[in-house]
C-alpha cells in the first residue's frame, strides 16, 4: 500500500468510526422499549394483548352470540367506549388511548357479559 492509500484508508476508517456511533444514537433515541401486557380468558377462549396505543384480541372459537361487542375498561374499571365486533374466530387489532385498564365482551343482544380481562 503507497503513502496516499495509506492516508485515505485511515481517514475513511476514522470517519467511520465517527458517523457510526452518532448515526446508532439518532437511530434509538425515539424508541420506546415497553413490554406488551396481556390477559387470557379463563377458558382461554380470549386472549387480549395491550401495546403502547393497539389493544390485539385473538379469538380462538367463536361465541355462541352473533353480537359480542368488546369495550374498553377505563381506569375506574367502567365500561368505555366500544372498540369493535367480535364475529369469527381470529385476531382483531383496535387501536386505543393509554388509559385502558382492561376489556369486556358483552353480548349486546342478551345484554349479557361475556368476558372481563384486566391487564
Amino acid at each position: 500500500m503507497i503513502a496516499g492509500q495509506r492516508k485515505a484508508h485511515k481517514l475513511i476508517w476514522l470517519g467511520m468510526a465517527l458517523a457510526i456511533p452518532i448515526v446508532l444514537f439518532f437511530a434509538v433515541r425515539n424508541l420506546t422499549f415497553t413490554e406488551a401486557i396481556s390477559g387470557t380468558s379463563p377458558s382461554g377462549q380470549l386472549k387480549a394483548r395491550f401495546d403502547t396505543d393497539r389493544i390485539t384480541i385473538t379469538l380462538n372459537t367463536s361465541f355462541k352470540s352473533p353480537s359480542a361487542v368488546v369495550y374498553a375498561l377505563d381506569k375506574e374499571g367502567k365500561i368505555g367506549r366500544p372498540l369493535g365486533q367480535l364475529s369469527a374466530p381470529g385476531t382483531y387489532s383496535f387501536r386505543t388511548s393509554d388509559k385502558v385498564i382492561g376489556v369486556v365482551v358483552v353480548d349486546k343482544i342478551k345484554e349479557q357479559e361475556l368476558y372481563k380481562i384486566k391487564f
